[in-house]
């Protein structure tokens, strides 16, 4: 860990060399405000558990991301903890919302943005994530996309179906995402977040979103090409059957 204090600046190191977190503001009462650094990229990353403050992210991705809206090619990397959200999208800062005990009170936009089905969601086991804003809080994600399985479809390889976001990690991109289950034994329903956690919390959404950019954009492996040819074909000739 660095020596140097994450209050007046200097990055604090959490998980090893190719991580740190940097304080840029904690001054303000509705958001606090970080850089946090993976292998050569930084993240510029903020925590709110402000409606206003959503409500402008997620403007700003509208603004910004018009035209790939329009042609349903944005792609959002989400999350969902205990009592918050993660989201990312490239070039933006990463947004880290936090619920607060009044659920009445979460902002239109987010239900608005989560619902949009121009927009894929995307992550890992993010069908349960999906599923707990439901419950939780009555939040809609409507368009995801679970990257276990796009990786077992790309990769060819099937116990990539249950795999988590760190071997995933490791198999595809080449990173280590260290995952320190201290952290995540923390209390997450709080106002703000502890800096270990901000770290945490941003880099398993960035991680998430990178995963995906590289997935996507892969070719998928002849064998499991030929295994869904025949998979289908199969389902074909069973219809047949039942005709």
């Amino acid at each position: 860990m660095s020596s140097s204090s994450s209050f007046d600046g200097g990055p604090y190191q959490y998980y090893g060399n190719h991580t740190s977190i940097q304080v840029i503001d904690k001054e303000t009462e509705t958001h606090h405000t970080f850089n946090v650094s993976f292998y050569n990229n930084t993240i510029r990353t903020t925590v709110t558990h402000t409606a206003s403050i959503a409500n402008q992210w997620i403007g700003d991705v509208y603004a910004s991301y018009a035209r790939y809206i329009e042609k349903h090619n944005l792609i959002v990397s989400t999350s969902n903890g205990c009592g918050y959200v993660k989201l990312v999208v490239t070039k933006l800062p990463c947004c880290n919302y936090l619920f607060g005990r009044d659920k009445e009170q979460l902002p239109e936009s987010l239900f608005d943005f989560l619902n949009d089905e121009r927009i894929r969601f995307v992550g890992v086991g993010i069908d349960q994530d999906a599923y707990k804003l439901w419950v939780d809080y009555g939040l809609t994600v409507a368009r995801s996309e679970d990257f276990a399985g796009l990786a077992a479809y790309k990769l060819g390889g099937q116990r990539l179906h249950r795999a988590g976001l760190k071997p995933l990690m490791w198999h595809v991109p080449g990173k280590d995402l260290s995952k320190h289950r201290v952290i995540t034994l923390r209390r997450w329903d709080v106002d703000f977040l502890t800096d270990e956690q901000v770290e945490y919390a941003c880099l398993d959404a960035y991680a998430s979103f990178k995963l995906g950019m590289d997935l996507i954009r892969r070719p998928a492996t002849e064998n499991m090409l030929h295994y869904f040819q025949r998979f289908q074909w199969n389902f074909s000739l069973f219809e047949s059957f039942n005709h």
